[in-house]
């Protein structure tokens, strides 16, 4: 079964919620883990988003820069 698609909003608040589950102390070992192993998943997977956005602002900013700085420098 494919995994279906989620953005980058729902997974955080999937991982709040994977960490609220395993602190409660009535969540069985087994389903701890497990819901350990979704949130590390779900963890590396935000961190490549977030690393996709940086890489996608810095470009942006360089372009700004090169495009304002006739309008900066008075040139």
């Amino acid at each position: 079964m494919p995994k279906k698609k989620t953005n980058f909003e729902a997974d955080i608040q999937r991982l709040a919620e994977i960490v609220s589950e395993v602190e409660d102390s009535k969540t069985p070992l087994d389903a701890a883990i497990s819901l350990y192993k979704e949130g590390i998943e779900l963890a590396a997977k935000c961190g490549t988003v977030l690393k996709q956005y940086e890489e996608e602002i810095l470009v942006l900013q360089k372009d700004a820069d090169n495009i304002l700085q006739p309008f900066i420098s008075g040139e």
